[in-house]
Parts: C-alpha cells; sequence; structure tokens
C-alpha cells in the first residue's frame, strides 16, 4: 500500500488552519480519543528549524478538539532531559494542554526539519531515535553505522503512529530557509523522504533514513509515496549546498570546541560562506514567534 504524505502551502496568518488540513488530507482526523503529542527537543540553533513551533502545537491542539469525539484536549510529551523553548511551553499553558506522565507514549509527534553535514536531514526519525534521556543524540549515533542500525531497531516500537513536519522554516546548510510548507502522513519515513527531496536531498544518501528503511520503518522511494494536497511544482525547491561526506568522514563538527570557534572566526572549511542570523529575524515566521514568546498569540487567532 502506498505511504500517503500531506504536503500543504501555508503562511503565517492561516497557519493553524492549513495544520488542520493537512491532518485530514494526511487521515490523522478525525479522532474519537485525544492523541498524546511528543513534541521534538530544540536543536539549541538561531532558528527554530527541526524542532517543534508554537504555531504547530496550536493548530493540531485545535484541530483535535474541533474534529475529535472527546471533549477532552490531547496530552503531550517531552524528553524532561530537552524540554521545549520558552513560547512553546507558554503557549501549552495559555491552551491547557498538560503534560502526560507516560513519557512513553506518544500517538502523534510534532517537529521540523533541519539539515546536518553529518546526518543530511534531521527529521521525523531523529526525533523518535532521541526519545528518553538515555537515547545519544543522533549525530553520535552516525558515527557508526553499525550502532546506528541498532538504535533504530530498539527504536522501532516507540514509532508514533502519525507525524506533522514544519517547514515553516527549515535550515539550507548555515542558512535558514523558510519553505512556507506543512507536512502530515502516519508513514515518518515517507514524511521525511519528501521533506528531504524539498531540500534537494537524495533520501538514500540520509545515514538515518537508510537505517530506518532497511529496518522496516517506512518506505522511501518516490514511487510509492502519494503526496496529497497543494501542487508545488517540480522538486527539489531547494537546492541543497551540503557536502557529500560520508558518516565516516573527519568534519570540522566532530572537533573540540576551541577548534570550532577557531575555524568561525577564519570564515574556513565547512562553515565558509556563512549570511548572518539577522535573516530569520526578519521574517513574518519570526515575527510570530515573537509574538508567542511575548504573549500575543491571543491576538493571532489561536484558541
Amino acid at each position: 500500500m502506498d505511504s500517503l504524505v500531506a504536503l500543504v502551502q501555508t503562511r503565517p496568518e492561516t497557519v493553524e488552519a492549513d495544520i488542520a488540513r493537512a491532518l485530514v488530507l494526511a487521515g490523522l482526523l478525525p479522532v474519537a480519543e485525544p492523541p498524546c503529542l511528543w513534541l521534538a527537543a530544540p536543536r539549541g540553533g538561531a532558528t527554530p528549524a527541526g524542532e517543534v513551533t508554537p504555531w504547530q502545537v496550536a493548530g493540531v491542539a485545535a484541530a483535535c478538539r474541533a474534529a475529535g469525539a472527546s471533549a477532552q484536549p490531547p496530552m503531550v510529551a517531552w524528553d524532561p532531559a530537552s524540554p521545549p523553548r520558552a513560547a512553546v511551553l507558554a503557549l501549552l499553558r495559555h491552551l491547557g494542554l498538560e503534560r502526560t506522565a507516560d513519557d512513553h507514549r506518544a500517538d502523534w509527534l510534532l517537529g521540523g526539519v533541519a539539515t546536518d553535514r553529518r546526518l543530511r536531514l534531521v527529521g521525523a526519525v531523529a526525533a523518535v531515535l532521541e526519545r528518553g534521556a538515555e537515547a545519544p543524540r543522533a549525530a553520535v549515533l552516525a558515527r557508526r553505522p553499525d550502532q546506528l542500525a541498532a538504535a533504530v531497531r530498539a527504536a522501532g516500537p516507540r514509532r508514533p503512529e502519525g507525524v506533522v513536519l514544519d517547514l515553516t522554516v527549515c535550515a539550507d546548510g548555515n542558512d535558514p530557509v523558510a519553505l512556507n510548507l506543512v507536512l502530515a502522513g502516519r508513514d515518518l519515513v515517507a514524511v521525511d523522504a519528501v521533506a528531504a527531496r524539498l531540500l534537494g536531498l537524495e533520501p538514500r544518501e540520509c545515514p538515518l533514513l537508510a537505517a530506518a528503511v532497511q529496518a522496516g520503518w517506512g518506505t522511501a522511494t518516490a514511487a510509492a509515496v502519494t503526496l496529497v494536497g497543494d501542487p508545488i511544482g517540480s522538486l527539489p525547491l531547494v537546492r541543497s549546498r551540503e557536502t557529500r561526506r560520508g558518516p565516516a568522514g573527519w568534519q570540522l563538527v566532530d572537533a573540540p570546541a576551541w577548534l570550532r570557534r577557531l575555524g568561525r572566526s577564519w570564515r574556513c572549511g565547512p562553515v565558509a560562506g556563512r549570511r548572518p542570523r539577522r535573516d530569520y529575524a526578519t521574517t513574518a515566521w519570526a515575527k510570530r514567534w515573537r509574538d508567542h514568546a511575548d504573549g500575543r498569540h491571543e491576538a493571532k487567532g489561536t484558541p
């Protein structure tokens, strides 16, 4: 059976409604019981690429309340060692979403997409692998293909039933890229594969996706993935400028902190050509994030 992936174009003014439409197109709604939402851990970067966003939580929560038979709001869960950013936590309190006591439960995964020199793509598969305080970072696992394959097999039972990926802002190398897209589906490997192709990456060259396909998590073949939603024209939307070094090659990110700082100051090696991060601060999505952080999300129509 083909894997169904919903792709919906969005903008800051309509993102909650667009997320709800993506959930319906992907077959995740309606639901009889409120799902448990697993929030992907923050990546620690200057942009929200690869992590959960406030409007993502608000859109999913509103869609579940509107389409579900139960009046109870969905529960949320996250890694205690890597809680969401302050803007997301403030929105959770505003919406009355409580954290479940069962950290092992996760019906839907909420997260984003980022690129990485070693992993190529950081998305839903990486978020599942990093669930739990004892789970190492996916970048560490990628240095040893045998350890990565074992970690993927061990994380198989923790796979969620659905995934919602925020591609409003993702990363292309060192520069933030606003794709203004939302992806949703039940096959998290297929969703990650679509995100990879949007960024100009080949899924089979992404270590996490290749290991997940080998473990039977899902499919990454373009012919086996059915896209529904808004037409976007030809792929990729963004041509990635990432290097094509294999996971076993040494890179500057593997160096000690003092050497990485020296490399950035010289603008050499993998960090050459970095543009100022203020480019993201001027986008509409950055303004939307600041509205949530300052408590002005009520004015944006968030319930």
